[in-house]
């Protein structure tokens, strides 16, 4: 592994919601910088998707996701 594998978040927080497990972590580049990454793994299996996402992003990234929840609440009632 390289370091950018091994290298430890500066926070992380995880959701466990039925067959899968949600990290949403805080991690630094080697500038500095803080950015996010949000993994989603399946409980019974070792793959995983991620992303990552970069500070100018966040309020941008924020409202779609909250458009997006809002839009699947009203279809789902």
């Amino acid at each position: 592994m390289d370091k950018k594998q091994t290298q430890r978040p500066i926070s992380t927080k995880s959701v466990s919601a039925g067959s899968r497990i949600y990290y949403f972590d805080v991690r630094s580049d080697k500038n500095g910088q803080r950015y996010v990454t949000m993994t989603e793994m399946a409980k019974n299996s070792e793959k995983r998707s991620t992303i990552f996402l970069h500070a100018e992003d966040y309020d941008k990234v924020l409202d779609a996701l909250k458009e997006t929840i809002e839009a699947a609440r009203i279809d789902n009632n």
